[in-house]
């Protein structure tokens, strides 16, 4: 039995079907962990099955996606991350530094506050579920003060 399993049997009752190509797509998302581009992904996947192409990626993805098994971000660089939905779809954020790419896992309290500030302000419910910040890790912000 794979680690991922479950994920597949979720699918399967969801009515998806399970492909050769998708199994391998959510595996490899389940063993790397974070934001992964589709090139990330076709790069990682296509070496252990030949014959896969890029929109077959694409194309499972927007699958995964809909399927709520998969969320996607856009990054400043006009690229879209895909990462595995978490702890069964509880909200989760994080830092992202443009410089060197770290990112760190960002507490919820601060966007709460905010999803609340904004409901104060506009009577607006933001849907803030996954939140990718952008902007320079401590490191990066140091070196460029310099």
């Amino acid at each position: 039995m794979t680690c991922h399993k479950p994920m597949l049997e979720a699918l399967h009752q969801q009515g998806v079907r399970l492909t050769a190509q998708r199994a391998l797509i959510l595996e490899d998302l389940y063993h790397h962990r974070g934001h992964r581009t589709a090139e990330d992904i076709f790069r990682d996947v296509s070496g252990r099955l030949p014959g896969l192409n890029h929109t077959t990626v694409y194309r499972t993805l927007e699958l995964l996606t809909d399927a709520h098994v998969v969320t996607t971000f856009h990054s400043p660089e006009g690229t879209i991350g895909y990462e595995l939905v978490q702890g069964g779809g509880e909200p989760h954020h994080h830092l992202h530094c443009r410089a060197c790419g770290a990112e760190v896992a960002l507490d919820l309290e601060p966007v709460d506050a905010l999803r609340q500030e904004i409901l104060a302000r506009a009577g607006f419910h933001a849907d803030l579920d996954h939140l990718v910040i952008t902007g320079l890790c401590a490191s990066c912000a140091a070196r460029q003060h310099k």
